[in-house]
């Protein structure tokens, strides 16, 4: 399996750069002849963090622009969702290689860590004269027969309690954060997404709108071209104002549109100066 990008890294490198946000990608394309499509798919390249994924896979864009789309009836279907893939920076498939390359962490048995309540329940103190452990009620050592005052143990029942209490309040604590946090990064991703969505659709929309306009164009060209011709039979279907109006200005206006909102879709939305002045 060759991967490229990772030549010269260690194990330890591409984890750290799959942390800060790299990962393994392939790249679509697909190349038709007339009725006959043939989808295919890249080579894993991996991304470092930082780089652009849309931009390693320019190669497999343009083939499936200029290759793929005319293929009666899936090199359509396919091309677009070429795009959509290689636009958007390659169809992620890092867990699959992380799996391949064994760099996969194997998950260990959570620690069995005792909670507050069986702290207190189950409580042991150290016998200052001979160092062992015995039980906190406990009057006598078992071990070396010390003794020990019903106030020393009470208070040392009321450290444990206090302990456990104080651990309890950090448990909830830590809880409480694990879970913003959690909320913090669950809505990072959305929104990340729904950029990413946004500006793949908006470089499809953008390509789909100039190819349009182009041909709109060349159409408008080829037909006035092919009025002002001389010819030695007279041609009665000559092409009039009408034509052009009918044929290509709607192409052109149409494909116009279509890559004006793929424009603004890939421009990123500029955020509301009033609105954040009045809210701070």
């Amino acid at each position: 399996m060759k991967i490229n990008g990772i030549e010269g890294l260690s194990a330890a490198q591409i984890k750290s750069e799959i942390e800060r946000g790299g990962k393994f990608v392939t790249f679509h394309y697909c190349i038709s002849i007339v009725v006959l499509s043939f989808k295919r798919v890249s080579e894993i390249y991996f991304i470092r963090a930082g780089e652009s994924g849309a931009r390693k896979g320019v190669k497999y864009t343009l083939i499936a622009l200029l290759l793929g789309w005319w293929g009666i009836p899936f090199g359509i279907f396919w091309t677009i969702q070429a795009l959509i893939y290689n636009l958007g920076g390659g169809k992620d498939v890092t867990k699959e290689v992380m799996t391949l390359l064994n760099l996969t962490e194997q998950q260990k048995p959570a620690a069995q860590i005792p909670t507050p309540e069986q702290a207190i329940q189950t409580p042991k103190k150290t016998c200052p004269k001979c160092a062992e452990k015995i039980e906190l009620d406990a009057l006598l050592c078992r071990f070396c027969g010390n003794q020990f005052s019903e106030s020393e143990v009470q208070a040392m029942k009321q450290q444990v309690e206090q302990q456990a209490q104080e651990a309890r309040q950090l448990a909830e604590q830590q809880a409480t954060e694990a879970r913003r946090l959690a909320d913090e990064e669950a809505a990072h991703k959305k929104v990340e997404s729904k950029k990413k969505n946004r500006r793949t659709w908006g470089w499809i929309l953008s390509i789909f709108g100039g190819l349009a306009a182009i041909a709109g164009v060349l159409l408008f060209f080829i037909l006035l071209a092919s009025n002002s011709l001389p010819s030695s039979t007279p041609n009665p279907t000559t092409p009039d104002v009408y034509t052009y109006l009918c044929c290509p200005l709607p192409l052109v206006l149409v494909g116009s549109g279509i890559m004006v909102l793929g424009i603004s879709l890939i421009r990123p939305k500029k955020e509301n100066t009033q609105t954040n002045i009045e809210s701070n």
